[in-house]
Order: C-alpha cells, then sequence, then structure tokens
C-alpha cells in the first residue's frame, strides 16, 4: 500500500494565490480567451433593447465593438453574436427566476431568502455546549469509583477465563 501524502494547507494556499497572480488579465478559469462582453451587456441590457427599436442589431453589434466590447478572440462583434449573447442573457435570467420560485416553494427554507440576498443568521450552539463545564471529579469521589470497579470486577471474575500459555 502507498504511503499516505500529507498536504501542507499553507503551502497549497500560497500556490493557489500565485497561480491565481499569474494568470493573465483577459483569460477565464479554464483558460479560454475573457472579453467581457456578456457583464458589459447585461449590465446595458436594458437600453440595448430599447435602442433596437431604431437600429439593427448589426449596427449596435459594431458601434459596441468601437467602444472595446469585442468577442474572445479580440474580433468586431457581429449582430448575430449580440443577438447570441442576449439570449444567453435572458435564459439565464429565466433560469435563476425559476430556480428561486423552486426554492420559494419548498417548506424547509425560510420565506423571502435566496443564495445570493439570503439573510444572514447568528450561528446558535446547541444547549448542552452552552453549558458550563461539569466540575472536575475530586480525588475522593475517583476513589470511590475504583471501588465501585474492583467490587464489580471481583464479583464476575470467574467470567474472565485465565490464558493457558
Amino acid at each position: 500500500m502507498p504511503s499516505e501524502t500529507q498536504i501542507d494547507i499553507k503551502r497549497l494556499r500560497a500556490d493557489v494565490a500565485k497561480t491565481m497572480a499569474a494568470r493573465p488579465i483577459g483569460v477565464a478559469p479554464d483558460g479560454r480567451p475573457f472579453s467581457g462582453a456578456m457583464a458589459a451587456v447585461r449590465k446595458i441590457l436594458p437600453e440595448l433593447e430599447a435602442l433596437h427599436k431604431d437600429a439593427t442589431w448589426r449596427a449596435i453589434a459594431e458601434s459596441l465593438s468601437a467602444q472595446g466590447i469585442v468577442t474572445r478572440a479580440g474580433a468586431v462583434m457581429t449582430g448575430k453574436q449580440l443577438t447570441a449573447l442576449i439570449a444567453a442573457i435572458h435564459r439565464q435570467d429565466a433560469s435563476r427566476r425559476a430556480q428561486e420560485a423552486r426554492r420559494g416553494a419548498r417548506s424547509d427554507l425560510a420565506r423571502g431568502t435566496t443564495p445570493t440576498t439570503g439573510t444572514a443568521r447568528k450561528a446558535k450552539l446547541a444547549p448542552e455546549l452552552t453549558q458550563a463545564p461539569a466540575p472536575a471529579a475530586s480525588p475522593s469521589s475517583l476513589e470511590v469509583e475504583d471501588q465501585i470497579r474492583r467490587s464489580n470486577f471481583e464479583k464476575h471474575s470467574r467470567l474472565f477465563r485465565e490464558d493457558s500459555k
């Protein structure tokens, strides 16, 4: 059986911090390029949808690209890519609302809380942990306990076998 590997938590924390610091800006945690386009579009989505009443998605996408909102590859965003981003944002929002509705329907969870906007509750210890510790046994009580153990042992000693070596 191989020897058990010991993990140094302090070193692990330092290694994780070093890895995170070495990750280039603009790269997602899984290594793919990250443009931040979804976050930017999510922020101004109502304005984009209002703007779409008078303009095409293609024109809006080109204007966003002119302001630095580009694709992962750094290319100019197309109208189709912009509508795909908007559809993904709508799907995520619908999924989040459905998840919150399912959570709200659960009877075992507090009402009006969600994982993201939950109300913080103060942790409480069990009653047996909040009581003062029992006083340490005095030497006289230890002697009494030892006498009781010895008398019980003598009563039952006939049940114990002697090892025959």
